[in-house]
């Protein structure tokens, strides 16, 4: 039997709807033999060219058996030919595509397969449909759930023994290919983890088997038991995913930064590291010549705060926008005069700026390495961070949101602040953000509140600087220069600005401060330091 790898995916997300979203976006159902081949991307456009459509999307499910033979089962229920129930297949590696229908009337949701030619597919209609010549035929097999629901996940051992989740608890397994099956509770029944206000999460996402031990994805939380007495078992590391490769007789658990490697009986074989290209961080262009910018004065400098509140009910967001919110300008006395009038006691001077641009004091914004010192301003934004994060913690699980790959945040706020300061004070920033995979947390987020520095010369020339694109205490920058950009992991940039506005009444100074940051390094130490402990021992 074939498995499947399941491409990891790295950021954290704990809204279920996104990680439904990034776990479509990057799902790949290839066999490991065939890793290096034509990418799931490329296969659909092959179908979209072949039908001269652009209807199909990426969320379609696709079936590889080998280079030549593809199938695409569409997750909508009108397909690329407007009719449903259709899967689509080609023999030539996507030169020729036909039409199949499969004797259903479903949205297609998930879907396993052997090499020998074996598909079990299910979806929306609640039945299994089948096919054991590669998809040419079809065959509609019982519904697995009782009471009937929608399939969200199947797993088969072999061409008998199987596995499918679904939605409202559905959780059923077969030893006959779904002749009979025999209902399981799932975590939710057995009180694992609690909804008290109203909620739909009751979802099994994902299901697995290796032997005896079974796998669920119910929620986002992640259980295992034993099959022959189902008594579901949380894992003591955080989890966000998991694989079972049964030729090796293993299971892959991931969290954020960490893979751990079991054998069947869930012992700890090896741990290894995410190896994660999706989520690179943006490094900064050195071919930006911005040291020609000050060879004139500079005139003025203008700090924008740009906030976004979401509008009830709707996933647009609203750009509250003050252009005058900061007018810094330099005056003969020296000082910097807010836009109203009101004067700030901050010395200004013009060579600030360019020793933050160019003098080795500051290494330069062109360049990544500095260090970060923890200041008392920090722990307290850390102190106040964490205090939401427990907060919120708290009111997910009334709803049953919270995951497996979320700590508890209480656990953070066992260790003494005292000893913050000095565990942070030098530590590398360029290690820091290029080590942790840091990025995927803001790539999904187009809304973010964030700041905008306009820098004028005498020569009428300006320099653009902001953070949207920051992953913690506004860092990196991005600098824009005569149509180049270029991005800053020097934390001076930071310090700079937080000087020099917080005596201001000015919205989003936390992006300022280190508090974010403080909690998702000693989360992830704490992570790296917690010893795995076999659930079931």
């Amino acid at each position: 039997m074939v498995n499947y790898l399941l491409l990891y995916f790295c950021f954290v997300i704990t809204a279920h709807n996104m990680k439904k979203y990034i776990s479509i976006l990057l799902i790949s159902f290839i066999p490991f033999s065939l890793i290096a081949q034509k990418s799931n991307k490329e296969i659909i456009q092959s179908l979209k060219s072949y039908y001269n459509s652009s209807d199909i999307n990426f969320g379609n499910v696709v079936i590889k058996f080998n280079e030549d033979t593809i199938l695409i089962a569409d997750n909508h229920t009108k397909t690329i030919l407007k009719d449903d129930n259709i899967v689509y297949k080609t023999s030539n590696g996507g030169k020729d595509w036909k039409a199949i229908k499969f004797n259903g009337d479903s949205w297609i949701y998930t879907t396993t397969h052997f090499e020998d030619g074996h598909i079990w597919m299910g979806g929306s209609d609640e039945y299994i449909h089948y096919s054991k010549d590669y998809g040419e035929t079809w065959e509609k097999l019982n519904k697995p759930f009782i009471p009937n629901t929608r399939i969200l996940s199947i797993f088969m051992k072999n061409d008998t023994i199987g596995i499918v989740g679904g939605h409202s608890n559905g959780l059923a397994i077969t030893y006959d290919n779904w002749k009979t099956t025999t209902q399981i509770p799932t975590p939710l029944e057995q009180g694992k983890y609690k909804i008290i206000k109203n909620s739909s999460r009751d979802r099994v996402e994902n299901i697995a088997l290796l032997d005896s031990i079974i796998l669920i994805d119910q929620n986002n939380y992640i259980y295992c038991s034993k099959i022959n007495s189902i008594n579901w078992k949380e894992f003591n590391v955080p989890i966000r995913d998991f694989l079972v490769i049964n030729e090796n007789k293993e299971i892959h658990l991931q969290n954020r930064h960490k893979v751990y490697v079991l054998n069947q009986n869930l012992d700890l074989l090896s741990t290894y590291l995410v190896d994660n290209n999706f989520c690179e961080m943006p490094f900064e262009k050195h071919n930006t010549n911005i040291s020609k910018f000050f060879d004139s004065k500079i005139k003025s400098v203008v700090v924008k705060s740009i906030s976004f509140t979401p509008i009830e009910n709707s996933l647009i967001a609203q750009d509250k926008r003050n252009e005058k919110i900061a007018y810094l300008k330099k005056k003969r006395n020296g000082k910097i005069i807010f836009n109203n009038s009101f004067e700030i006691d901050i010395a200004f001077k013009d060579d600030v700026f360019k020793a933050i641009f160019e003098n080795d004091k500051y290494k330069s914004l062109n360049k990544t390495k500095n260090n970060f010192n923890c200041t008392e301003a920090d722990i307290n934004n850390f102190t106040e961070f964490l205090s939401q994060k427990i907060k919120d913690y708290k009111e997910r699980e009334n709803y049953g949101g919270n995951s497996s790959f979320v700590i508890n945040p209480e656990h953070l706020s066992k260790i003494d602040t005292n000893n913050i300061k000095s565990f942070f004070n030098n530590i590398d920033i360029e290690n820091l953000y290029s080590n942790n995979n840091f990025t995927c947390n803001s790539l999904f987020y187009r809304s973010k509140n964030y700041f905008e520095i306009i820098i004028k010369n005498g020569e009428k020339e300006k320099i653009l600087i902001n953070n949207k694109s920051s992953i913690f205490f506004s860092l990196p920058w991005e600098i824009t220069y005569n149509g180049e950009k270029l991005y800053c992991y020097n934390p001076e940039m930071t310090f700079l600005l937080r000087d020099i506005i917080f005596s201001i009444n000015i919205p989003n100074k936390d992006l300022l401060l280190g508090g974010e940051l403080i909690y998702e390094v000693l989360e992830k130490d704490l992570l790296n330091n917690t010893e795995y402990i076999n659930p079931l021992r």
